[in-house]
């Protein structure tokens, strides 16, 4: 058996924030579930260990019925190596003979099935194994302020985690560390085995790791973490709902975009509802959408999911624009998607569904003669997210989908014949896009492009 020991027990002294780093929220949930998430996905991995601070002990219960691959949830100890070994002797009663084990931490919530599968690989033929990258910044070895030398990069690697090892030879290590006596200095479970492995050889082999992969450890890593999130969506699709039987809500869904979806989620086998102004939803509206979401349960039933298509787009310079026009983006591209989602919420928290909003890709760039509908867009993303944290507990997911320039008749209406059109993309791509989103387990990201690879 293989398996993992994922180390959640550090205080975060450079993070340098009120909550623990393995806390700290990305794309809608904590750093730590991202990377539980991952390692309960692998095949190869068979059961995984939690080490955490105590004040975290309180979620076991919760997060073992959300991660079955979890054996437990034990308190760490006061530094990683000792965490590390309260993990090894908890596994030593239920390790086999030839069983590996990884351990990770829980910081680097970009952990990728390929690098566990060439650790798990080298294991075979070595005894321990690190996952490393190549450094792209000169290395200085640094004296009383100068520098003494500058090793050849060529040689030097950035270690990373998961670390593997056959796990006897690495509990021996352990065990040898921890009552020689001495001062235990190591930064990582290698440099420990590499000192310790009497009996074993004590050379790490080295495979490749991923620039993906990286830990949270400064704020700022966490503004890299969104865009990897963004970067990696549409590598992260996990099918977890069967959308056929359900049913769904369009919004302002008669248009481009709208018929496209609606006839995707049909041949998916949902029942899809399409309401706009002409039929009397008015976003503007909390009654009239209130109203209308009633009128569906009652002669549909259930509401699996809303997807909300409404959108006001004009363009201009900002000091020319009419004020008309400036409300009119405001009250139906961000407060109509405030309305939606609080007439939605009852009826999505039934159903356990989830609430699709639509952005645009200019929602993380303001552009010229576009300000205010890129400000409005960008508000529905930041909603979304935080929805997704306060809906959590009802078991409703947020997410919001953020198009390529898609050749609509909105943006016909709104861009004169110079408009390239080469990188455009059809409704029917991004309406692809959406019913992935609706069938995964995903909340609280705004997906970016039209369409996951090889399926448009």
């Amino acid at each position: 058996m293989n398996f993992a020991i994922l180390l959640a027990a550090g205080v975060g002294s450079r993070f340098g924030k009120a909550v623990l780093k393995q806390r700290a929220r990305l794309a809608g949930r904590a750093v730590y579930e991202h990377t539980l998430a991952r390692l309960q996905s692998f095949e190869s991995i068979a059961g995984i260990l939690i080490i955490f601070n105590e004040d975290m002990l309180a979620e076991r219960a919760a997060i073992k019925r959300k991660f079955p691959k979890v054996l437990d949830v034990i308190k760490g100890g006061s530094s990683r190596l000792e965490s590390s070994y309260i993990g090894l002797r908890y596994l030593a009663p239920i390790a086999e003979a030839g069983s590996k084990v990884i351990i990770h931490d829980a910081v680097r919530p970009f952990v990728d099935e390929p690098m566990v599968e060439r650790i798990l690989a080298a294991l075979d033929e070595h005894d321990a194994v690190d996952p490393v990258v190549d450094s792209t910044d000169t290395i200085i070895v640094a004296r009383d302020g100068f520098i003494e030398s500058i090793p050849d990069r060529r040689n030097i690697k950035r270690g990373q985690t998961p670390q593997g090892f056959n796990f006897k030879p690495i509990l021996e290590a352990f065990e040898r560390a921890f009552t020689s006596g001495k001062e235990l200095v190591f930064s990582d479970d290698c440099g420990l085995f590499m000192k310790y492995a009497d009996g074993a050889d004590p050379r790490v082999r080295l495979v490749a790791g991923s620039e993906d992969n990286i830990k949270v450890t400064l704020p700022i890593d966490l503004t890299i973490a969104e865009a990897i999130v963004r970067k990696n969506q549409t590598a992260d699709f996990h099918r977890t709902q069967n959308l056929r039987g359900k049913t769904a809500l369009l919004i302002g869904g008669h248009g481009g975009l709208g018929a496209a979806i609606e006839s995707r989620l049909g041949e998916v086998g949902m029942t899809v509802i399409s309401l706009s102004r002409r039929d009397g939803l008015d976003v503007c509206d909390t009654g009239s959408i209130v109203r209308h979401l009633q009128t569906v349960r009652a002669q549909i039933g259930p509401i699996d999911a809303v997807v909300d298509l409404a959108a006001e787009l004009h363009t201009g310079n900002l000091v020319e624009q009419p004020e008309a026009e400036i409300e009119a983006m405001v009250a139906t591209n961000f407060l109509g998607s405030i309305r939606v989602a609080r007439a939605a919420f009852p009826h999505l928290a039934e159903t356990r569904g989830q609430l699709l909003f639509f952005s645009s890709s200019c929602y993380m760039v303001g552009r010229k003669s576009q300000a205010v509908y890129a400000a409005t867009k960008a508000a529905v993303s930041n909603l979304a997210q935080g929805l997704a944290q306060e809906w959590e507990p009802a078991g409703v997911r947020v997410n919001c989908l953020a198009p390529s320039r898609a050749a609509t008749p909105m943006r016909a209406a709104n861009f004169n014949q110079g408009d390239d059109q080469r990188d455009t993309v059809t409704p029917e791509q991004v309406a692809i896009k959406a019913e992935m989103i609706l069938s995964a387990n995903a909340t609280g990201t705004t997906f970016l492009g039209s369409c996951v690879p090889d399926l448009c």
